[in-house]
């Protein structure tokens, strides 16, 4: 008698971009030339799957745009609607397509927000997607958007953000 063993290890495949898709890679969110009356819009992809028994969970941490004389803040742990003529930073999921089902699924409060609405808590880890089991490919896209106040220092404003993908194994 002769037996046969196999077993599959537990993996994550996560790929963050700005280009058309993850081959085409990117990793600068460009908000172009901010204008006092006009929101500024850019969007950031990921690609998130997983075989984990028990799924995965993504945060993400970012803070406010900041520049030698000054920054433009974060709109804060709670979904805001962003006004122009005021100094404002944030992000929300625009979408979170799957290939098949089921995917990683939107977390709250961003599951539920208006597609005017942006939340950045700056610093802090938030959660902004999440599965239970395995999960096919869902591709998110998260918007970033900006707002200047009229009298906002000419000058280039910066930020790093982090997005982690982590398996409940």
């Amino acid at each position: 008698t002769i037996s046969s063993t196999a077993r599959v290890v537990e993996s994550i495949q996560f790929c963050v971009y700005t280009n058309d898709d993850c081959g085409d890679g990117g990793s600068t969110v460009v908000l172009d030339d901010l204008d006092s009356s006009v929101t500024s819009l850019s969007e950031l992809y990921f690609d998130i799957s997983t075989n984990a028994n028990y799924g995965i969970v993504i945060t993400f941490v970012g803070g406010d745009l900041e520049g030698s004389m000054g920054s433009i803040p974060a709109v804060g742990p709670t979904p805001t609607t962003l006004t122009t003529g005021v100094d404002q930073f944030g992000l929300r999921v625009a979408s979170a397509i799957s290939t098949d089902s089921p995917g990683v699924g939107v977390k709250a409060p961003f599951d539920s927000m208006a597609s005017n609405e942006y939340l950045l808590n700056p610093g802090e880890s938030t959660v902004i997607g999440e599965s239970n089991g395995p999960s096919h490919v869902t591709k998110f896209t998260i918007e970033y958007a900006a707002n200047i106040a009229p009298d906002t220092p000419s000058q280039e404003y910066s930020t790093a953000f982090e997005y982690i993908a982590t398996g409940k194994f």
